[in-house]
C-alpha cells in the first residue's frame, strides 16, 4: 500500500532543498514528460512545492518517479 501521507515532508523538503527556483523545477519536470501541477497554482504559500498525481497504474507511476529522479538528482 502507497501511504501518501507519509512521503508529504520527504517531498516539501526535499522540492525545497533543491534550490531551483519554480520555474527551473517545473521545466525540468514537464523535459522528463512529468506533469505535475505548480504548487504557485495554490498561491504563494505553494512556492517551491509540486502536486503530483498518483491516480494511475502503479507501473505508471514508477516511471514517472524514476523519470523524476534522473532530472532532479
Amino acid at each position: 500500500v502507497f501511504v501518501v501521507e507519509e512521503l508529504d515532508p520527504f517531498i516539501e523538503e526535499y522540492c525545497r532543498a533543491l534550490g531551483l527556483e519554480q520555474e527551473e523545477l517545473m521545466r525540468r519536470l514537464l523535459g522528463a514528460h512529468v506533469k505535475v501541477n505548480d504548487g504557485l497554482f495554490f498561491g504563494e504559500g505553494g512556492r517551491g512545492f509540486i502536486r503530483l498525481n498518483i491516480g494511475c497504474p502503479r507501473a505508471q507511476l514508477n516511471a514517472a518517479l524514476e523519470r523524476m529522479k534522473d532530472v532532479l538528482n
